[in-house]
């Protein structure tokens, strides 16, 4: 099937030209009809993607680091999380995984000082016994 606006051969199953987006078997516009000069109208406008960038590199490698962190190497892991966190929660894709990237990096950072204060005698009992226990 030929357009009738630009001429282009199209496939006989198609609605729209593949190269203006006319509506395929309408009549092309005359000369001096409102819609002449208007730019041709497409059945779904194309929006681009967005890449991947830095930032969102920096949100994958700050949960990654953050979930590690609970397991070995927590002094090192846990505060690098959190910096690739906040820096990785301003990303395109990776803002839910920054988040939690920092969530565990904070209860991590938190449990593990916890942990070496108790250690050391440093906090009062009723911190991990409870207060009315």
């Amino acid at each position: 099937m030929i357009c009738n606006r630009c001429h282009c051969e199209n496939p006989d199953t198609s609605k729209f030209c593949k190269a203006c987006g006319h509506l395929l078997g309408e009549d092309a516009p005359q000369q001096g009809a409102p819609n002449a000069g208007a730019a041709p109208q497409m059945p779904y406008p194309y929006t681009p993607a967005k890449r991947v960038g830095i930032l969102d590199i920096c949100g994958i490698i700050g949960f990654v680091g953050s979930t590690l962190g609970w397991f070995v190497a927590w002094a090192i892991l846990c505060p690098v999380g959190l910096i690739c966190s906040i820096i990785g929660f301003r990303g395109h894709y990776t803002r839910g995984l920054s988040v939690a990237g920092m969530v565990l990096s904070i209860l991590g950072i938190l449990i593990r000082v916890m942990e070496v204060l108790y250690r050391y005698n440093l906090l009062p009992a009723w911190v991990f016994q409870g207060v009315f226990h």
